[in-house]
C-alpha cells in the first residue's frame, strides 16, 4: 500500500504522513472506504472541502 500524505488545506504544505490509507482515515475520523474511493477517483488526490482536508498518495519512482 502507498504512503498517504496529508496537506494543509490553505497552504498545501505537508502536515502529516501515514503508512497506509486506513491509518490516515482513522486519524482524521474518516471512513477508510470513502478515503480509498476519493483517492482512486481523484487519481491520487482526495479533497474534503467540508472538513478542509486534503490527502495525496506518495509515489515511489520506478527503477529502470
Amino acid at each position: 500500500m502507498p504512503k498517504i500524505i496529508q496537506l494543509d488545506y490553505d497552504t498545501r504544505e505537508p502536515v502529516g504522513t501515514y503508512d497506509n490509507i486506513r491509518l490516515a482515515a482513522n486519524d482524521n475520523y474518516l471512513s477508510y472506504i470513502s478515503l480509498r474511493e476519493r483517492l482512486a477517483r481523484g487519481e491520487g488526490t482526495a479533497v474534503y472541502n467540508d472538513k478542509k482536508l486534503i490527502f495525496i498518495k506518495a509515489y515511489k519512482p520506478k527503477p529502470f
